[in-house]
């Protein structure tokens, strides 16, 4: 969620903390995240969640599985690490 301005990134984070009650699972790894959402999450949020971050965060990698209701995030470079720090936090508000 780094390369928003400042009400943009305040929009991104309502949209995590609206979708964290849904999030069933948060794996970490130092490169790469994968959040699985129960079958309550709104897909719509969701999927403007992660265009977002795909517009956002050039250093991401993004797969998004709508059937499955899980988005794998993977940093591509050292830029990255720290941002996806930043997106776990947003979801444990």
């Amino acid at each position: 969620m780094t390369g928003l301005e400042r009400d943009e990134q305040a929009a991104q984070q309502a949209r995590a903390r609206r979708l964290a009650p849904h999030l069933t699972s948060l794996q970490r790894a130092p490169d790469r995240h994968e959040l699985a959402f129960d079958a309550g999450v709104d897909d719509s949020l969701l999927r403007n969640l992660v265009a977002v971050e795909r517009i956002a965060c050039p250093f991401f990698r993004i797969d998004h599985d709508e059937r499955a209701r899980r988005v794998i995030v993977s940093a591509t470079d050292e830029r990255g690490r720290p941002a996806l720090a930043a997106l776990a936090a947003a979801f444990s508000r």
